[in-house]
């Protein structure tokens, strides 16, 4: 619906932090519902967490609501694996440095995604 943009993964991208604070999504083999998994990446401007609602509305969220966010999307997170969840903190923390997290509610709907675009992009 916004022109330029394009779905590069359905539910499971992969984010990287780079040690100057860059932050790139990359399609990967494995996609949600959508057959969707491009082997493309691109800079991430925001993270912009998804819900259902009966009318259209964003509001960016707070470091604690945004590292909750984050962290639910996580995959790898295993039982008595101690150094690779403080590596998933340190990552999301780095993220939380340099990337908005907003929350949108919204019906299923071209007026959603032109809100959202044109909210984190102001």
């Amino acid at each position: 619906n916004i022109p330029g943009s394009e779905l590069l993964n359905d539910d499971n991208p992969v984010v990287r932090v780079t040690g100057d604070g860059a932050v790139t999504v990359y399609g990967s083999p494995w996609s949600g519902k959508t057959p969707c998994y491009k082997n493309v990446s691109a800079p991430v401007g925001a993270f912009v967490q998804i819900k259902q609602a009966p009318e259209n509305s964003i509001c960016r969220m707070g470091v604690l609501d945004g590292y909750a966010s984050i962290l639910s999307s996580v995959s790898g997170l295993k039982n008595g694996r101690w150094k690779m969840a403080d590596d998933i903190n340190d990552s999301i923390s780095g993220l939380l440095e340099s990337i908005p997290c907003w929350a949108l509610s919204c019906l299923p709907d071209l007026e959603a995604a032109e809100l959202c675009y044109r909210t984190i992009t102001k």
